[in-house]
């Protein structure tokens, strides 16, 4: 899995937070300056409309109409507001919008009705000529007590939804601008603080794992990186001073050790070799001089006795166990049994491993196990016979002819009877040894398949070369063809002609085709199974897509163990040997590859075959 920097998982939780804060801000200060801005209009009304009513109230006592109606064109000029004068009856004495006296009488409408009945009315209402909400305003007029008339005051409504979206926006911009500062002040200060003293602290450690001990870590001024810088040094400086112990003693156990006919080698807990005789050296083919005092891995390139010495310091129990090895005449096989190594007080300070080479002995079991190999090639004659003779009989079996006897007619309805029920039996069973011959036969062939991978692996690598992957994939559908087409299933190939891998066709075709075959055994009729191949990055993947029952996540890990089975039962009815995955599996390991799966119930599964890219000659197939 790809690594992110710690800058890069942080930064969108940061970005995420401040555009966060700055929406909820930029709303709550949009919406307040709105209310602020509504109840300052508001007030403005008021005020204006109070100084008003007294002066209008005096014209209607008076009946001085044409004050009124200059009075509302000079404040309307004024402002851009309409002015409407009406008297308590509703007649318009007033009003700056001559459209207004085409109704001479309005006090049906609502905001008229509630100033002459005394209370100041307030609507907002769809204007009838323009796209603006407008607010209709009444206020009564009052003289001596009595309501003489209303004013009513029409302003254009400020919209609240533009004028908020526009306050956010400004609002939000301002934010947003002080968050990106913000945000570059601290990625400065994470830079300076943080991801450089973590580098020098990187840097140190690698220089740690090859054993330079001498040069102590620059120690940091904050106080969580500063002590972790100070952990180092300590643990540096503690595991050198081990180092240099475990050389002064090694020369010490040399003479115990040089006399002993098996192999001895100690390691501490940190898989550094104590000591090792010149037997042990000659084993492992190292230089007993320059060996002591280094990882094991350092001077064995063998991942069996690595996993053996880490298996040994991990036990408290003696551990016992075979590695093979190369020898100048061969492979050498050697018996390794290894137990705690403890100093004086009987704490444990690492183990000791005794080899012994038991080359000879394996090679007899080679042996036997060649034989056995060649018993079960030996049973695919016999296998075949057995099937072919089933098969002969299944074809040539027939009802029996009718015999009949005048004189003993009894027994003949009793011989009759008994044929009938061998014929029954026979009819019933035959099909079944047929069936089992042949699955017998796959196991067979299947097991022959693996032990010949696993023999081409561990004795004589199998001949990779470049080859293009179109032609292996055509050639594994060709050899499903009468599967698919009786399952009335569709296969489709996507593949680029160039696309080339480092591998041997023969193994590939058996690896897909077993792939191929196991998307149409768990694919219902009908269904399309997608066979692709693509690369991503240095590897080619081959893409085996179906759309069957697929597979419970808890049987994955063990999906290519040999003859495990999610559904033993259907498995074996759909004639599966349990072997197919495993075939793939060692295929893809012969090729230095792997194979994964992704699968959920229901939704079908994807098997990958991840190999080596490789670029095929232009004259290549």
């Amino acid at each position: 899995m790809a690594r992110r920097r710690l800058i890069w998982k942080v930064i969108p939780v940061y970005v995420a937070a401040v555009l966060l804060c700055i929406a909820v801000l930029a709303w709550v200060g949009g919406r307040s300056i709105i209310t602020l801005l509504e109840s300052e209009r508001i007030a403005s009304l008021d005020s204006h409309a109070a100084v008003l009513t007294h002066e209008a109230g005096e014209h209607i006592i008076r009946g001085e109409t044409a004050q009124l109606r200059a009075m509302c064109d000079r404040l309307a000029a004024r402002t851009g507001y309409r002015y409407t004068i009406i008297n308590a009856d509703g007649k318009v004495l007033g009003d700056s919008d001559p459209r207004g006296f085409s109704t001479p009488n309005q006090a049906h409408r609502s905001e008229f009705a509630q100033a002459l009945a005394g209370q100041v009315q307030r609507n907002v209402l769809r204007s009838a000529v323009g796209e603006r909400d407008l607010v209709y305003t009444a206020y009564p007029l009052r003289r001596s007590g009595q309501v003489v008339g209303a004013l009513r005051i029409v302003a254009p409504d400020m919209n609240p939804a533009g004028l908020t979206w526009s306050i956010v926006a400004r609002v939000g911009l301002l934010l947003l601008l002080v968050a990106a500062a913000a945000g570059l002040l601290f990625v400065w200060l994470y830079t300076r603080h943080i991801a450089q003293p973590l580098h020098d602290l990187q840097i140190g450690a690698v220089r740690f794992a090859r054993g330079r001990l001498e040069q102590k870590l620059r120690v940091a001024d904050t106080e969580e990186i500063g002590g972790l810088a100070e952990s180092l040094n300590i643990m540096g400086r503690q595991l050198s001073e081990k180092i240099r112990t475990i050389s002064e003693q090694s020369a010490e156990r040399e003479a115990v050790l040089a006399s002993m006919a098996e192999g001895v080698l100690a390691v501490d807990p940190q898989q550094v070799l104590i000591s090792l005789n010149r037997k042990a050296a000659e084993l492992l083919g190292v230089d007993p001089q320059a060996a002591p005092g280094k990882a094991v891995s350092q001077v064995v390139r063998n991942a069996p006795l690595l996993r053996f010495v880490s298996q040994a310091i991990a036990s408290e129990a003696p551990v016992v166990g075979e590695i093979t090895l190369p020898g100048p005449t061969g492979k050498l096989t050697l018996a390794a049994s290894a137990t705690a190594l403890r100093n004086a007080d009987q704490q444990r300070i690492g183990a000791v491993i005794v080899l012994n080479d038991i080359t000879r002995l394996r090679e007899l079991e080679g042996i036997r196990q060649e034989f056995v190999a060649n018993v079960s090639h030996e049973l695919k004659t016999p296998i075949s016979a057995i099937k072919a003779a089933v098969e002969t009989l299944l074809d040539s079996l027939e009802p029996p002819e009718q015999q009949s006897d005048n004189n003993d007619a009894a027994a003949d309805e009793d011989e009759q009877l008994h044929r009938d029920e061998r014929d029954l039996a026979a009819k019933r069973f035959l099909p079944m040894i047929a069936r089992q011959t042949e699955r017998l036969n796959a196991i067979v062939e299947d097991l022959l398949s693996l032990a010949r991978l696993e023999q081409d692996k561990a004795h004589s690598p199998i001949p990779l070369e470049p080859m293009r992957v179109l032609p292996v994939l055509r050639g594994a559908a060709e050899t499903v063809g009468a599967k698919v087409t009786a399952r009335n299933q569709t296969l489709t190939i996507e593949a680029q002609p160039a696309l080339g891998v480092i591998g041997n066709a023969t193994l590939l075709g058996q690896a897909v085709v077993n792939l191929l075959d196991n998307a149409i055994k768990y694919s219902a009729h009908g269904t399309t199974i997608h066979l692709s191949a693509h690369r991503a990055d240095t590897e080619v993947q081959i893409v085996v897509t179906d759309q069957g029952q697929g597979i419970e996540p808890q049987h994955i890990p063990r999906l290519f163990e040999r003859f495990y089975r999610t559904d033993k039962a259907r498995s074996r009815d759909q004639g599966g040997t349990g072997l197919g995955l495993a075939i793939v599996k060692h295929v893809a390991q012969t090729h230095g590859g792997r194979v994964s799966v992704e699968s959920s119930p229901g939704k079908g599964s994807t098997f990958r075959l991840h190999l080596v890219a490789g670029e095929v000659p232009d004259d290549a197939r």
